[in-house]
């Protein structure tokens, strides 16, 4: 098992909207457990409003603009255990990374950087001097390319920035759809998604004023903005351009291509927390994992909006040969893959069946990754089997977190 964890506007672009084909199937949206349901009515317990009840498509904006965000497959502040047992398919930013004396004893164990490591001060030794790291530029000055939010503390550090419920409203044009209903531009309240069936259909930009819980296959390309993100099930992508050649000028152009084809591609935004796999409070309560700097945020909640009994429903039923010795509770609703770039506000919390696999990257202060698959695997440091892996599309103009566009301007 491992343990990753790490410490935390002013204007914005025109958001896109698209049109959103129709969908035929199992997405199911609201907060009940799963069963079999008329695909013609609206599932019994769910809180509509007037734009969650409109069907069909919405016209696109010819404003709609591409964004160039996100240079790196991992952006984090401070950590105590980093990086261990993984291999990550693309660049790695560090705001304010801990001292020497403040690292973990097996940081930078079995791990690989197929890139280059930036860090706003001193890269700490156990990772400059880790040979799976391809280089490292410690005091980056965000010059060549733009790793680092805008925002800047009272002292002129670099910090995330300070993203609100405010910023979003109103701020969104997109569709999140299954069989039974369309969630046009904003939903007000709670929401479940999960495919068991026909995917998730998602293209533009949606927020979920409220909690969201999602899983299962999806297609089409868009961000979901939401106060809490509860991943329940393997969340996979149709049609991905993963994985992206390890050359980051092919790479980039295979981003392009993917762009061009639209191929499915998942943002997920939360102004509080992003749990991936069961959220066990035996680990959100252990602070040993938390940088100390980080304030509380009174977006996050640490259980999902529906009862615990119909989230492990939800659930993909998995065989964990290596599990970290979780109950059996919790291995009823660990994920091992998740398509999609993840954007928290305040933590990201994986548990994860055997090993995990990110296609797309992550931005978060705080993040604990928790897995027992490398520790006991003699060939880790030679061929890590937790992988992050770059969206490159990325870099070549995905329409995806325009809201945040003015906190990572890249061109």
């Amino acid at each position: 098992m491992f343990f990753i964890s790490w410490g935390n506007a002013v204007r914005f672009l025109l958001l896109f909207s698209a049109v959103l084909a129709s969908c035929s199937g199992g997405g199911d949206f609201n907060s009940v457990a799963p069963k079999k349901r008329d695909s013609t009515k609206k599932r019994a317990g769910t809180e509509a409003t007037s734009a969650d009840a409109t069907k069909g498509s919405i016209a696109a904006s010819p404003e709609s603009v591409s964004q160039k965000l996100f240079n790196v497959a991992i952006l984090t502040q401070s950590v105590q255990c980093l990086f261990c047992h993984m291999k990550i398919e693309g660049d790695v930013g560090g705001i304010q990374f801990p001292p020497d004396n403040e690292m973990h004893q097996r940081a930078g164990e079995g791990l690989r950087i197929l890139g280059t490591l930036y860090s706003t001060n001193q890269v700490p030794t156990k990772l400059s001097s880790s040979p799976q790291a391809a280089s490292t530029r410690p005091n980056y000055a965000n010059t060549e390319l733009k790793i680092f939010p805008t925002t800047k503390d009272n002292s002129g550090s670099i910090v995330f920035p300070t993203v609100t419920k405010d910023l979003l409203q109103g701020k969104t044009k997109g569709t999140l759809k299954s069989s039974t209903l369309t969630v046009t531009d904003t939903h007000s309240g709670n929401l479940t998604v999960v495919a068991q069936g026909e995917p998730i259909e998602i293209n533009g930009e949606v927020f979920i004023d409220g909690d969201l819980v999602i899983g299962g296959s999806y297609r089409g390309v868009g961000t979901i903005y939401a106060r809490n993100i509860f991943i329940v099930r393997d969340l996979k992508g149709v049609i991905t351009p993963f994985p992206f050649p390890s050359d980051p000028a092919a790479a980039k152009e295979k981003g392009k291509a993917a762009v061009a084809a639209k191929n499915d591609g998942l943002y997920l935004f939360s102004l509080g927390q992003i749990t991936v796999g069961y959220p066990d409070p035996a680990f959100l309560n252990d602070t040993r994992w938390r940088h100390a700097k980080i304030a509380a945020n009174s977006n996050t909640s640490k259980q999902p909006p529906i009862p615990i009994d119909q989230y492990v429903a939800y659930a993909e039923q998995k065989n964990c040969a290596v599990s970290g010795g979780f109950s059996e509770q919790y291995q009823a609703a660990l994920v091992n893959r998740v398509d999609a770039f993840l954007y928290s506000s305040d933590y990201l919390l994986w548990r994860t069946c055997n090993f995990f696999e990110l296609n797309g990257g992550f931005v978060a202060p705080n993040v604990a990754l928790v897995n027992a698959g490398d520790a006991d695997d003699p060939q880790r440091s030679q061929e890590p089997k937790n992988v992050v892996r770059y969206d490159y599309r990325l870099r070549a103009g995905v329409k995806a977190f325009s809201v945040l566009k003015s906190f990572f301007e890249q061109e």
